[in-house]
C-alpha cells in the first residue's frame, strides 16, 4: 500500500476552496483512493478520538473505528491504539473481510495465524491462537466465532456454549454482520438443523465469502433440501478454496449433495477427479463405496473395499471399517442384500486377521454393524454390550455409548427379545443428558420400528430430527429398515 506524505497533504491543503469538503479535496489532488480522516473532541480533561475510513471511489465509509478516550495530558496511548487498529484494517482488506470490525493489529495476527490449524481441521492447535487474539482485543468478534467453532466441531459443547457467553456480553456493539454470526453460533447450541439452515443463508445473503455457502450445503443436506445443497456445495467446489487441507470436508459434502440428488454417475465422476487432484487424501477413496453401492456395482465395490482393508493396519481402525460398513447399508438400501452382507463379511474378516489385545470401543462398534449386517446378531450383540459398558469422556462427549446401547436394543428387537429391547428404548428414551442432540430419541425411534410400532417410530423420530438428528442418512440406516416402504416414514426421507 502507497502511502500519501504528509508533504502532498499540506501542499493540498494550501489551496483547498472556501467551504471544499476536505476529504474529497485532499483525494482528488493526492490521487488516494482511500482516506483516513478523524475528529477530536474535549471532553474536560480528556479527549475523544474518532476515525474514519473512506473509500473515495464510491464516497462511502467503509470502516468506522470504535471512539478511543485518553487524557488530555497524555493522548500518546489513544493514538497508538487507534493507530493498531487502523493497521488491523488494512490487514483485514487483505483478505475481502469488508464488514469486519477494526481489529488491533497484533489480535488479527494471532486470528490469521490459527487459520491454517482450522483448515487442517486441528481444533486444539488453532485454539490458542483464538485465545491470544481474544486477550489482546476483546471486540475482535470473529475470534469468538471461531474458538466456539472450534468446540462445537470437537464436540465440546460446554466450552462452545461459554465462548458463546462471553462474546454475548458485546450483544449491543454488534454489527449487523456480526449479529448474524452470532444467531448462527445460538443455532447451533440449539441444535435445531432447521434454525441453522436458516441462519447459515441469511449469512450468506451478506457475506459472499465461501463459507457461509458451505455451510448452507451442510446445512441443506442435513435437511433434505437437495437442489440447494447442491447449488451451495458447487458453489464452494468451484473456488480456491475448495483445496489443500480442507478438501476432503467439501468434496464429502458435494458427493453427498449429488448422492442426495440420486446423480450417482455425477457423485462418482467428481470423487474420481478430486483422487487425481489429491493423491495423498487417504479418506477420499473410501467415500467412493457409497456411490458404488447406490450404482449396485457389487463387483468394484467389493475390489475397492478388499483394497482399502489390505491398506489398513491398525486393528482399532474405524474409518475404513466404517466406510465398507456403511457401503453395505447402502447396497441393502438399494435392494442388494447379498451385496451387502458380503462386504460385512469382508469387515469381519478383516476383524479376524488384525486382532489385538486392546481392542477400542470403535472397533467393537465396527464388528458389531458388520455382525449384524450379515445376520450374525449373538457375536452383533456381544460386540455392541461391550461397546456399551465403555462410558469414559471422550466416548460421552461423541455419544458413541448411546449409539451403542441403540444397536444393542434393535440387535435385541431382531433376535426377538422384546421386553429387553422395550426396556432399553425406554431408558436410552429417558437420558437427560446435555447435548444429547436427540440422539437418544432417534435410537429409542429405531428401536420401537424393530419391535413393529412404526407409528410411534416415526413419531419419536420426527421428535428427535427437532432436537438434532439430521435426516441425510437415514434412507439407507440399517437400524431403520424396518420402516422402509411405511408412508409416513418415506415422506421424511424424501428430498426436497
Amino acid at each position: 500500500m502507497d502511502v500519501v506524505s504528509n508533504a502532498a497533504v499540506m501542499a493540498a491543503m494550501t489551496d483547498m476552496p472556501h467551504n471544499a469538503d476536505v476529504v474529497k479535496h485532499l483525494a482528488r489532488l493526492t490521487r488516494a483512493s482511500v482516506v483516513v480522516s478523524g475528529t477530536i473532541y474535549a471532553q474536560g480533561d480528556s479527549l475523544r478520538l474518532q476515525m474514519s475510513v473512506t473509500d473515495m471511489r464510491t464516497g462511502k465509509p467503509v470502516r468506522m473505528l470504535d471512539p478511543v478516550a485518553a487524557l488530555r495530558s497524555d493522548p500518546t496511548v489513544a493514538i497508538e491504539s487507534l493507530r493498531d487498529r487502523l493497521l488491523g484494517t488494512f490487514e483485514i482488506d487483505k483478505f475481502g473481510a469488508v464488514r469486519a470490525r477494526a481489529p488491533k493489529l497484533s489480535a488479527y495476527r494471532e486470528l490469521v495465524a490459527a487459520i491454517e490449524p482450522f483448515r487442517r481441521r486441528d481444533w486444539a492447535a488453532a485454539r490458542p491462537f483464538l485465545y491470544r487474539a481474544i486477550k489482546l482485543d476483546s471486540t475482535l468478534f470473529s475470534a469468538y466465532s471461531m474458538l466456539a467453532a472450534a468446540y462445537a466441531n470437537a464436540s465440546m459443547w460446554d466450552s462452545s456454549e461459554m465462548v458463546t457467553s462471553q462474546w454475548a456480553r458485546f450483544e449491543n456493539r454488534f454489527t449487523p454482520d456480526e449479529r448474524e454470526w452470532f444467531e448462527l453460533h445460538k443455532a447451533l447450541l440449539s441444535g435445531n438443523i432447521e434454525r441453522r439452515l436458516i441462519a447459515s443463508q441469511r449469512i450468506a445473503v451478506r457475506d459472499s465469502s465461501p463459507l457461509p455457502v458451505y455451510l448452507t450445503g451442510i446445512f441443506a443436506n442435513s435437511t433434505l433440501r437437495a437442489r440447494l445443497a447442491l447449488a451451495s456445495t458447487l458453489i464452494v467446489d468451484s473456488t480456491t478454496w475448495a483445496s489443500g487441507t480442507v478438501v476432503h470436508a467439501i468434496v464429502f459434502e458435494l458427493a453427498d449433495a449429488y448422492h442426495l440428488n440420486a446423480d450417482h454417475q455425477a457423485e462418482l465422476a467428481m470423487l474420481h477427479r478430486r483422487r487425481r487432484e489429491y493423491p495423498s487424501e487417504p479418506r477420499l477413496p473410501a467415500r467412493d463405496l457409497r456411490a458404488l453401492a447406490a450404482l449396485r456395482r457389487r463387483a468394484e465395490a467389493s475390489a475397492l473395499a478388499d483394497t482399502l482393508l489390505r491398506g489398513t493396519t491398525d486393528p482399532n481402525d474405524a474409518v475404513i471399517t466404517d466406510a465398507v460398513n456403511q457401503a453395505a447399508m447402502e447396497f441393502e438400501a438399494h435392494g442388494d442384500s447379498a451385496a451387502g452382507s458380503a462386504l460385512a463379511r469382508q469387515v469381519t474378516e478383516w476383524h479376524s486377521t488384525h486382532p489385538t489385545n486392546t481392542p477400542s470401543t470403535a472397533r467393537h462398534m465396527q464388528q458389531g454393524i458388520a455382525w449384524l449386517l450379515n445376520g450374525t446378531l449373538d457375536s452383533a450383540r456381544q460386540a455392541f454390550t461391550r461397546a456399551a459398558r465403555d462410558t469414559s469422556p471422550e466416548v460421552r462427549r461423541l455419544l458413541a455409548d448411546v449409539a451403542a446401547s441403540g444397536y444393542l436394543g434393535v440387535t435385541l428387537a431382531r433376535r426377538g427379545e422384546v421386553a429387553p429391547a422395550r426396556a432399553l428404548a425406554d431408558s436410552l428414551g429417558a437420558l437427560q443428558r446435555k447435548w444429547l442432540f436427540g440422539w437418544h430419541t432417534f435410537w429409542k425411534g429405531a428401536i420401537y420400528g424393530e419391535l413393529g410400532e412404526r407409528d410411534a417410530a416415526v413419531r419419536l423420530l420426527a421428535q428427535a430430527y427437532e432436537e438434532g438428528f439430521h435426516k441425510r442418512y437415514w434412507h439407507y440406516y440399517n437400524q431403520l429398515r424396518a420402516l422402509r416402504g411405511y408412508a409416513p416414514f418415506e415422506a421424511r426421507i424424501k428430498p426436497q
